[in-house]
């Protein structure tokens, strides 16, 4: 017969950060290899009761221990931000957490940053026309999160009516064909590799701290994130400060071409829709300010439009 077990800590002595969520501590205890159903968390002034619906272990597993490690790790802090997405076909609903960092806000937005004065919103509308305009550029005048967003439409007639969208690393420029500390590796069909090389040896030279808006901290230079720690620059996103890595053991290279680094695409038939996008690959990863998320329409259909909605976490109203 199960017997209800409490297990009693101190806050100030136990936790981390000497501080407790109980809705935080609850997922974190429900994540964890404790086998034994949690039942109930109080917690009054230093004192944090956890309960069981039945007494833990203390040997293969020893589950009293690996609570004590998790209370130890709790730091407090609010649960992660959850959107609310589609439902399965059975009508479930389907939560998805998005790991937002401390300091971050969630956003739903409809336009984009003004990048040229340099203010939040007041740039495009994101609503796409057939017979009006097919493309629009997002971009954020800080660095950001994608949690998800919402495309209505309207008017699709077809299976050849689509929307797609693509996030994109503008081309690194400021490049000059003149004696400096930097080379083009060829990539093949026209595309280069920009990389560092001693002093004065190379074939071109740039200020890797130029900016391409005096309003917005926007680099001419753009990080494109590599895998395996083999790129050939640093990158330090909360200051902004790009620096070359002579090893080849940073996270990012730069190119003199666009960089797609994703894309996506939705048919539109059948009239009327709507529907909603999440991005697992990027949940939880930093979108550089002069990244683009370029979103197309392309119909055959004149009467055919898209509107767009994105949710966002940023330090700044986007």
């Amino acid at each position: 017969m199960p017997t209800p077990t409490k297990y009693t800590y101190s806050v100030s002595s136990d936790t981390a950060s000497a501080k407790v969520n109980l809705a935080s501590l609850k997922t974190e205890i429900e994540a964890s290899v404790i086998v034994v159903a949690l039942d109930y968390i109080n917690n009054s002034g230093d004192v944090l009761d956890i309960w069981f619906k039945d007494a833990l272990s203390t040997s293969s597993p020893d589950d009293v221990a690996n609570l004590l490690a998790v209370v130890n790790a709790h730091t407090g802090a609010l649960p992660a931000f959850v959107v609310v997405p589609r439902t399965t076909e059975d009508s479930a609903e389907i939560i998805a957490v998005n790991n937002i960092p401390a300091g971050y806000t969630l956003y739903p937005t409809g336009e984009a940053d003004d990048i040229t004065n340099g203010t939040y919103g007041g740039g495009n509308v994101l609503h796409l026309k057939q017979g009006g305009t097919t493309q629009i550029d997002f971009q954020s005048k800080t660095h950001w999160h994608l949690l998800g967003g919402k495309a209505k439409w309207y008017g699709g007639s077809n299976a050849d009516d689509y929307a797609h969208a693509a996030l994109i690393a503008p081309a690194t420029t400021g490049l000059t064909n003149v004696t400096g500390d930097y080379d083009k590796i060829d990539l093949g069909g026209g595309a280069n590799l920009i990389k560092p090389v001693a002093a004065g040896t190379g074939a071109w030279s740039m200020d890797l701290t130029a900016t391409l808006n005096a309003n917005v901290s926007i680099l001419k230079a753009t990080p494109v994130p590599v895998a395996g720690n083999t790129g050939w620059y640093d990158y330090n996103s909360t200051t902004n400060v790009l620096t070359r890595n002579m090893s080849q053991t940073g996270g990012y290279n730069l190119y003199d071409f666009d960089a797609n680094l994703f894309k996506f695409g939705r048919r539109l038939f059948g009239g009327d829709g709507l529907d909603s996008y999440e991005y697992p690959t990027l949940r939880g990863k930093l979108l550089y300010s002069n990244w683009i998320l370029r979103f197309n329409l392309s119909a055959t259909n004149t009467g055919i439009g898209v509107g767009i909605i994105l949710s966002l976490g940023s330090k700044a109203n986007i």
